[in-house]
């Protein structure tokens, strides 16, 4: 199933992006506690539905080849 032209998602897609998250919350967690003295989460940041030129728009069945569109697979935002 597609979200828009470049963004894929499964059955799983949904699990995946909680986990990505929660690892963030637990690394500013355990930082905030005194537990890190600091942190690094390799996950998929916020801001990949920015295209080339700014904040962009992805609409299905457009042109693919349009530098206008979207560029991201982000599910949600973890900033």
């Amino acid at each position: 199933k597609r979200l828009d032209l470049d963004t894929v998602v499964t059955s799983h897609s949904y699990t995946a992006a909680m986990v990505a998250a929660q690892s963030v919350v637990e690394a500013v967690d355990a930082v905030l506690d005194g537990k890190a003295a600091n942190a690094f989460c390799v996950v998929r940041p916020a801001g990949h539905h920015a295209g080339p030129r700014g904040a962009a728009k992805c609409h299905l069945g457009a042109d693919p080849e349009d530098e206008s569109l979207s560029h991201g697979f982000c599910l949600l935002s973890n900033v």
